[in-house]
């Protein structure tokens, strides 16, 4: 009875949780394409402003600022080619408002992205990439249950800690939402071109094989026609001998 009286206690510490993520589905299945992009923007920025935070040393002032290694990353990450060295050297940014400048540049990048894309995929990828998050979420909470007894050791209310990591668990699918949403709206809006490039490769390869095949076809029948000949003068040297 206690074992089940608990596990209700931590059932209705997630159940603002629940009730959080299923009404943002109802509004992502709701939303219309004018929506859905200004979502994909927030995404963007959100993914691009935590990309810039992570980097190793993004104070201007730290030996350790790498400006060409995150104009690499945003470039591999989200396609936009932004010019850190000049907000460093010329704009003396602080890291805060470099932070919004490459938000800024993810957003309006996003909505490229987006152009090629019917609103059915796009809203497609916000709700299965969201889906995944919450599955994730689940899981880590498990294992916080089968740990967060311990605290009790430490005279700490279980319930209560259990709620308090779960908020804090909470916070970061937003986060985890936002990069797995923009990389696959890019993967996705760049695929056409992508397999557009593939098969003009493949059309060049298959051109250079013909004509290949087919100056080979024209020097065998250079030497045949040469072998003739060859056999030829040499007949009728033996017929005029």
């Amino acid at each position: 009875f206690q074992a089940r009286l608990q596990l209700m206690k931590y059932d209705g510490a997630l159940s603002a949780q629940r009730k959080a993520l299923y009404a943002l589905r109802n509004q992502l299945l709701e939303e219309s394409a004018e929506d859905l992009t200004e979502h994909v923007q927030e995404l963007a920025s959100l993914a691009a402003r935590d990309v810039s935070r992570e980097w190793p040393g993004n104070d201007w002032l730290d030996e350790d600022f790498d400006a060409l290694g995150l104009k690499a990353t945003l470039k591999e990450t989200f396609d936009v080619t932004a010019p850190v060295l000049g907000w460093v050297h010329q704009e003396d940014l602080e890291p805060a408002q470099m932070r919004e400048r490459v938000a800024e540049l993810v957003a309006e990048r996003s909505v490229q992205w987006l152009t090629p894309l019917p609103v059915a995929s796009v809203r497609e990828v916000l709700l299965r990439t969201l889906d995944v998050q919450w599955v994730e979420h689940l899981t880590r909470l498990e294992e916080l249950k089968s740990a967060i007894g311990l605290r009790s050791m430490a005279q700490e209310n279980p319930v209560f800690a259990f709620t308090r990591e779960s908020k804090r668990l909470f916070t970061d699918i937003k986060t985890g939402w936002a990069f797995a949403a923009a990389q696959e709206v890019k993967a996705r809006a760049t695929l056409p071109a992508a397999m557009a490039g593939d098969a003009q490769a493949a059309t060049d390869v298959q051109a250079l094989c013909v004509t290949e095949t087919v100056q080979a076809v024209s020097a065998i029948v250079k030497l045949n026609y040469r072998a003739t000949l060859a056999l030829g003068h040499a007949v009728t040297e033996q017929l005029g001998a």
